[in-house]
Formats: C-alpha cells, structure tokens, sequence
C-alpha cells in the first residue's frame, strides 16, 4: 500500500517537473525568435 502511495507522489512530481520543462522550452523559443528577427 506504501508503494503505491510513493509510486502516485512520483508520477506527480514528474509530471510538474515535465510541465516546467515545456515552459522553460517554450520561454527559450521566444527568446531565440527575438535574438533572430534582431539579427535580420
């Protein structure tokens, strides 16, 4: 019963942990198509 306790906790950290990622992702891409329309 433990275990799977434990198990749901990770599952839900990985997946806000993944939702973050997206986000991050998402920021560095703007920043990345500012940097290329500045450069044109």
């Amino acid at each position: 019963m433990r275990r799977i306790i434990a198990d749901k906790r990770l599952k839900i950290r990985m997946t806000k942990n993944v939702k973050i990622l997206n986000q991050d992702y998402e920021n560095y891409k703007k920043v990345n198509n500012v940097l290329y329309t500045n450069n044109e």
